[in-house]
């Protein structure tokens, strides 16, 4: 069967036109001065001398509707399964390339009696019930979206449903070429078998861009740890769609977050004010570009070298976006991450900004230096931290106003 296509030709004009839009509009509320909600520690798992709760490296959470948590080691490509008590239940997958086993499993989802596993390594995502008996297993292939004369980047199944097929992920493949700023792809659905089943809706793609450098030896150098430039931010839940958009301010005065809610029968418009934080300082970041870049090693350059050229191809926000990441929670509460420092800036410390299903106000959270957020709900949260050698636990905080 030959490979479907979605041919694009896309000219300025079109693009420039293809912006978000929805009805109504909210009242502007300032999210900074939001009542924020304390943090109650209920439940602790993880423990450096435990084979069953040791872990090496937490890479997501999930919780069932019976309080049984899953959390995936991603490196010792395992989930393990734990009662409402914080006892070990069970241990599902391992590394390999079988059934059930992981080779780079990043994301995992509990929908009713369902476990899903996103493995990015073989492309593929295992289906398990909640007691670790393997179901099927759905393929990631995609549909590539042909550009041109290359296919830059793809439209894949991603996160399992209620009603047993996937919302779609972009994926940007990894012999691309030059990508554009922006790309206009279809939001779609897929079976169990990785097949279209409908196309939603069309929006804007904003690819991450790294700049590469040309070296003497005829290599290239790719720039990472680049400021995020504040485009878009997209995510697909159950029947719902959520974007951000969140351009860095220009002046120390209030700006403003626009949030675009789009339901089966509805779409709103919702807008909050924000005091804009400053970024962390142009010489910092481009310090810690070279550092990162190989441009001292590889590429041979003196630090003054290395420190011109990043310099003329990197540009440094003077104020953050006031978003950083949007998450859905387990009730389809809507959470927005405002990026914070410390002042020395060695560590980031994640300040939420809690709103409920309509995307109404509701609060903010405040996690505790080097928390990370992994599960949410207006009622608890799941984070992951670290003891003082930096071996990771997980954590569930009672949300209390």
């Amino acid at each position: 069967m030959r490979r479907a296509y979605f041919y694009l030709v896309i000219a300025s004009w079109i693009i420039g036109g293809c912006g978000e839009e929805a009805t109504g509009d909210s009242v502007a509320a300032d999210i900074d001065l939001l009542p924020e909600w304390k943090l109650v520690k209920e439940q602790r798992i993880g423990r450096a001398n435990d084979p069953d709760t040791g872990f090496t490296r937490v890479g997501a959470i999930a919780e069932d509707r019976h309080g049984s948590v899953y959390v995936l080691d991603a490196a010792e490509r395992q989930v393990r399964v734990f009662g409402a008590d914080g006892r070990m239940i069970r241990r599902i997958g391992r590394a390999g390339a079988g059934p059930g086993e992981f080779d780079l499993p990043v994301e995992i989802d509990v929908i009713g009696d369902t476990l899903s596993v996103f493995d990015m390594g073989s492309r593929r995502i295992t289906l398990f019930s909640t007691g670790g008996d393997v179901l099927g297993v759905v393929p990631t292939k995609g549909v590539p979206i042909k550009v041109g004369d290359s296919a830059p980047v793809s439209v894949a199944p991603r996160r399992l449903r209620s009603d047993g097929k996937f919302n779609s992920t972009v994926r940007i493949a990894s012999r691309h070429g030059a990508l554009p700023d922006s790309l206009l792809v279809p939001e779609l659905l897929f079976n169990t078998r990785g097949e279209v089943t409908d196309t939603i809706r069309w929006r804007m793609f904003y690819p991450d861009k790294w700049p590469e450098i040309p070296l003497r030896n005829n290599g290239t150098v790719s720039l990472t740890n680049i400021p995020d430039r504040g485009a878009p931010l997209f995510l697909a839940g159950e029947r719902r769609r959520v974007v951000v958009e969140r351009k860095p301010a220009q002046s120390r005065g209030p700006d403003y977050i626009r949030l675009l809610l789009y339901r089966e029968n509805d779409s709103t418009e919702h807008r909050f004010r924000y005091r804009p934080n400053r970024g962390i300082k142009r010489k910092a970041v481009v310090s810690g570009i070279v550092q990162s870049s190989g441009l001292l090693t590889r590429g041979g350059m003196s630090a003054s070298e290395a420190r011109q050229t990043v310099e003329k191809l990197v540009s440094v926000p003077e104020y953050q976006p006031p978003v950083s990441r949007v998450m859905l929670g387990a009730d389809q509460s809507i959470w927005l991450q405002r990026e914070q420092w410390t002042r020395d800036n060695t560590a980031m410390v994640e300040h939420w900004v809690v709103l409920d299903m309509a995307a109404n106000t509701m609060a903010r959270v405040i996690l505790p230096e080097r928390s990370r957020l992994r599960w949410a709900s207006l009622s608890h949260i799941w984070v992951v931290e670290a003891d003082e050698l930096g071996i990771p636990y997980v954590v569930r905080y009672r949300l209390a106003s």
